[in-house]
């Protein structure tokens, strides 16, 4: 008599992963449509605009931006050095802004300079701290105590 049951093939071993590719050289994996899309997306072409110059729908786009493993890399790729750069740009603007301000400032914009202070905390009023030492120690223990009592759970009632 033999057996009707199904031959189910033993489970396979992980793959390992291959092996990352250099973000220079994801480009050499692209189709040349795909090149095509992500130059025009550099060049700061819409998705919709990259797809017709590239004569690919703007969901094929869409598609290889969310599943294809090599194009999603470079665009992000391209993304993280488009960020990079702009926040490079950004801090060498940085020491410039700060000269209009303090120029600004030193030239009488009492506005701007109030506005600097405020921003800076520095118009609050300081609530006087105290100066005994004995006393510190003990406002030091109740707020110690206190935060011990908010961090200790809770006792459950017994039932």
């Amino acid at each position: 008599m033999s057996d009707s049951r199904p031959v189910v093939a033993p489970p396979t071993a992980p793959q390992t992963p291959a092996l990352a590719i250099p973000p220079e050289q994801l480009a050499d994996h692209l189709s040349a449509q795909q090149n095509e899309v992500l130059a025009s997306l550099i060049a700061g072409g819409t998705i919709k605009d990259a797809a017709q110059a590239s004569y690919v729908h703007r969901s094929t786009v869409h598609r290889w931006i969310t599943t294809d493993p090599l194009f999603r890399a470079a665009y992000n790729a391209w993304q993280h050095e488009a960020r990079e750069s702009a926040k490079a740009k950004l801090l060498n603007l940085a020491q410039g802004a700060l000269d209009a301000v303090t120029q600004a400032v030193m030239s009488g914009n009492a506005q701007l300079g109030y506005k600097l202070l405020k921003d800076l905390g520095l118009l609050t009023k300081m609530k006087a701290g105290l100066t005994d030492p004995e006393l510190l120690r003990q406002q030091i223990q109740l707020e110690q105590a206190n935060l011990l009592s908010t961090l200790a759970p809770e006792p459950t009632p017994e039932p």
